[in-house]
């Protein structure tokens, strides 16, 4: 027995102490809310939560390149999948992808990466950092937790630990009046004349981005002035001051 117990102890000293993660969310960004997984250690090769919204998510981001296997299109695909292709949104309690562009309040996020696997333009070694920005409705409450059904965050040794989920929060607020009343009359376009940007919503609204927030993914690659913000431009071209005033953007 005492060798047994000897032996226990010595494998006990030899097992690396497993690392640990810790999750915080900014909401600083009209109509976003960023979480960031941090590891002490370990590198992330793998994460999946759940996203629970009161309003509506329609784009979820990942910023560190080296997340471009999207596990649940790789189901859904079946053997046609191709590598570093697919959504990193896919159905809560169930296997395969989900397409939330057109709006969805309750969703999973499922992405991984391969450790030197020489394919492809993605970073190969396994960051200690997850940068995981969600579009939605502006002031909505969101909530945020581990998905127990895809193994949460995955490190090189197996599930990690994680701190500070659930996240509870809202999807950051609309600036309450981007044009003020003192401009009354003045063209978004004279905007030396009534200053910017403070006299719009968005940092890039001089450039055309109608509503602070960015498309695509990353293998084609993220723009800021896209086809949601055409479909903002047509929906009040032509229409009078006091409709384009009601339009929710």
């Amino acid at each position: 027995m005492k060798k047994i117990l000897v032996s226990l102890m010595v494998l006990a000293l030899c097992v690396p102490a497993m690392a640990a993660v810790t999750a915080t969310s900014d909401n600083s960004v009209a109509g976003e809310v960023t979480v960031t997984l941090t590891s002490d250690s370990d590198g992330i090769v793998g994460v999946a939560l759940t996203v629970d919204t009161a309003g509506s998510a329609t784009g979820v981001v990942v910023a560190e390149s080296f997340f471009d296997v999207f596990v649940d299109s790789a189901f859904t695909a079946g053997a046609g999948y191709v590598y570093q292709t697919g959504i990193p949104t896919a159905t809560q309690g169930a296997a395969g992808e989900l397409d939330i562009s057109g709006g969805s309040a309750s969703f999973s996020i499922s992405v991984a990466g391969l450790d030197d696997d020489g394919i492809g333009a993605g970073t190969d070694e396994a960051p200690t950092t997850c940068t995981i920005t969600i579009t939605g409705t502006a002031g909505a409450t969101v909530d945020i937790d581990i998905d127990a059904l895809r193994g949460g965050v995955v490190g090189y040794n197996g599930a990690l630990a994680v701190s500070g989920l659930p996240i509870n929060t809202t999807f950051g607020e609309r600036v309450s009046e981007c044009v003020s009343s003192s401009a009354a009359g003045q063209a978004i376009p004279t905007g030396s004349l009534i200053g910017k940007p403070d006299c719009w919503c968005f940092q890039r609204q001089c450039n055309g981005d109608a509503n602070g927030t960015r498309e695509g993914n990353i293998v084609t690659g993220y723009k800021w002035v896209f086809n949601a913000d055409l479909a903002i431009f047509l929906a009040a071209i032509r229409c009078s001051l006091s409709r384009q005033k009601a339009l929710e953007l």
